[in-house]
């Protein structure tokens, strides 16, 4: 169940001022309510990870590229070697 059906959910509860069934429907509503933001946080955590694994490798190819001097003598493609 997503968050904002919970949250619809919980409202609509409290609306009715929970007794019985529905208190017991609010506990549910209460832990699923703790497994989707568990579930939302872990999400969060591998787009980090994947977030800082681009940044590294877009860094670590800058950092290639200006390491590796470049020959420029202006000719675009390479010699044909003469036969």
């Amino acid at each position: 169940m997503e968050r904002n059906r919970l949250a619809t959910s919980w409202e609509e509860i409290k609306r009715h001022n929970a007794e019985g069934p529905a208190r017991m429907l609010g506990e549910s509503l209460s832990y699923r309510h703790h497994r989707v933001r568990k579930s939302m946080a872990r999400i969060k955590f591998v787009l980090n990870e994947r977030r800082l694994a681009l940044i590294d490798a877009q860094r670590r190819a800058r950092e290639e590229q200006t390491s590796v001097p470049q020959e420029d003598d202006g000719e675009l493609f390479e010699a044909r070697p003469s036969a």
